[in-house]
């Protein structure tokens, strides 16, 4: 097979490589995908996840307290995939991205617990940094800060392109009473 033509792979081996990489030391070889779920279906730990409801920074608030209790309880490590959407995927994907930076949950899971120790002086306590900012429309309050102003500025432009709308239909509307026959 010449190398520039790509390998194409059927759903089994797709399947059977998503769970090699989710459960690691396992090997799974089916030559259909009855087979293979069969043989997942058969597992003593069947695979789960973490789903992260929607709802904006309140629901990543909830999250995060579901979060630091999962791992103060220790399970937080047995779910195989995280699913998120709107503001689950704002702490979904603010715990993944740390999960990366430190190279595995292991190393992160002693920090997400409620009681925590301390940061080593001079570096960032994720959890406390995402307190402290969690404030997305308004990060810096504040009547002089930038973030108040645009906040403000924002509000404006929309409300007058709102009324731009309406303007012309006000104008052009006309008077519309008509004279008796």
């Amino acid at each position: 097979m010449p190398e520039s033509e790509e390998r194409s792979l059927s759903f089994v081996q797709v399947l059977a490589e998503e769970y090699k990489a989710v459960r690691e030391n396992t090997e799974w070889v089916a030559s259909t995908e009855q087979d293979l779920v069969r043989k997942m279906d058969n597992e003593k730990t069947p695979l789960s996840a973490l789903c992260i409801s929607g709802g904006g920074i309140r629901s990543a608030t909830f999250a995060l307290g579901a979060i630091q209790s999962f791992a103060e309880k220790g399970i937080l490590t047995d779910f195989d995939y995280v699913s998120t959407v709107s503001g689950g995927g704002y702490i979904g994907g603010w715990l993944t991205a740390w999960k990366q930076r430190e190279k595995g949950l292991d190393k992160i899971i002693p920090k997400l617990q409620p009681v925590a120790p301390s940061p080593a002086p001079g570096t960032v306590n994720p959890v406390q940094h995402l307190r402290e900012y969690n404030s997305y429309l308004t990060p810096k309050l504040g009547l002089l800060s930038t973030d108040t102003w645009t906040l403000a500025a924002t509000i404006a432009r929309n409300m007058m392109l709102n009324w731009l709308v309406l303007v012309p239909i006000l104008m052009f509307g006309g008077d519309r009473r008509r004279e008796p026959p």
